[in-house]
C-alpha cells in the first residue's frame, strides 16, 4: 500500500532520488523537482528521458494490484479464523490461488521497478549526478518476501 502512494501523492515516500536540478524524487504516479517545487506525472505512464525506461512505468501498477489482492486473501482467511468448540474451520480453497497471485504480482512489481530504477541510477550516475533508492524499493522488497514466506 505504501508504494503506491509515493511521490508525488506522499513526498516522503519514493523509490529514488538524485540531485538532478537541485534535487528530484521519483515515485509511482510522477516525480517531484523540489528546487521548483512542482510534481510532474499524477498518472502512472511517466518519463523522464533520456534517464527512465519509459514504458517499465507501466508495470508499477503491478503495486496497487499486489497490495488489493493481498487484502482480498486475508479476508479468504476471516472465515478460517472463527473457532467454535466442535468445529476446526479451514481456509476456502480460492486461499491458495489468492495468495500465490498477490505473491506473482510482488515479485513482478519489484523486480521491474528495480530493474527500471536501477538503469536510470546507473544513467544519472553516468552523467554525473547522484542517485540512490528510497525507502519505497525496500519497503516493496520486504512486502515481496513476507508474500513468498506465506
Amino acid at each position: 500500500l505504501l508504494c503506491s502512494i509515493s511521490v508525488p501523492v506522499v513526498h516522503s515516500l519514493y523509490f529514488m532520488d538524485s540531485d538532478i536540478s537541485g534535487g528530484s524524487r521519483y515515485g509511482m504516479w510522477g516525480w517531484c523537482d523540489y528546487s521548483l517545487a512542482y510534481c510532474w506525472g499524477n498518472f502512472l505512464y511517466w518519463g523522464f528521458d533520456p534517464f527512465f525506461v519509459v514504458w517499465m512505468t507501466k508495470v508499477l501498477v503491478f503495486y496497487p494490484i499486489a497490495c488489493v489482492l493481498t487484502f482480498l486473501t486475508l479476508l479468504c482467511l476471516l472465515p478460517a479464523s472463527i473457532r467454535s468448540e466442535g468445529y476446526e474451520p479451514e481456509p476456502p480453497s480460492i486461499y491458495p490461488f489468492m495468495a500465490v497471485m498477490a505473491c506473482l504480482c510482488s515479485v513482478v512489481a519489484w523486480c521491474f521497478s528495480m530493474a527500471m530504477f536501477a538503469i536510470a541510477r546507473l544513467r544519472l550516475r553516468a552523467d554525473g549526478f547522484t542517485a540512490g533508492f528510497g525507502a519505497c524499493m525496500w519497503l516493496g522488497f520486504v512486502a515481496m518476501l513476507c508474500l513468498i514466506a506465506v
